[in-house]
């Protein structure tokens, strides 16, 4: 792709050829200007000039300049080319971060180790074990003092028969 060729973008849905002529026209001859419209939100351009330092001097000054309630974003036009390696980056760019985050531990959401293998979930585990104990042991003092008389007299009682 040449460098006359511009790519106009954010433009209001009621711009015309003739707005977008009037305003590009001071900076060189226009050899086309192709309008595109997605039937709803903004529309776009392609203008082409014949010289490319003409182009150059209307990216450079109206770059963000509002036409009909809209600013307008003026980028140099791509090739297919372009778009087709601009888009296998892109894809290769998402692939990546879909397999990073394959490789991101489900418990704590970092990188470097899985689940199973998580120091978050070992330090949870052993506050849990340690708590878990407690309670048994509360538990088992509890009923070690509870059984210990009920044991007793049933040892007793058993010893008393034979």
């Amino acid at each position: 792709m040449s460098k006359t060729e511009l790519y106009i973008g954010n433009l209001g849905r009621d711009v015309s050829r003739r707005d977008i002529e009037g305003i590009f026209d001071k900076y060189g001859k226009v050899r086309r200007c192709d309008i595109k419209s997605k039937g709803f939100g903004s529309s776009y351009a392609f203008l082409e000039y014949e010289d490319e330092r003409d182009a150059e001097d209307a990216l450079r000054l109206e770059n963000g300049k509002e036409v009909c309630g809209s600013s307008m974003v003026i980028e140099w036009a791509k090739s297919r080319e372009q778009k087709i390696r601009e888009n296998r980056i892109r894809q290769t760019l998402k692939a990546k971060r879909q397999i990073a985050k394959l490789n991101e531990c489900f418990e704590c959401g970092r990188r470097g180790h899985f689940a199973r293998e998580c120091p978050e979930m070992r330090r949870r585990s052993v506050r849990e074990r340690e708590t878990r104990r407690d309670r048994e042991n509360r538990r088992d003092r509890h009923r070690s003092r509870s059984r210990s008389s009920s044991t007793s007299n049933s040892r007793r009682r058993y010893r008393s028969r034979s």
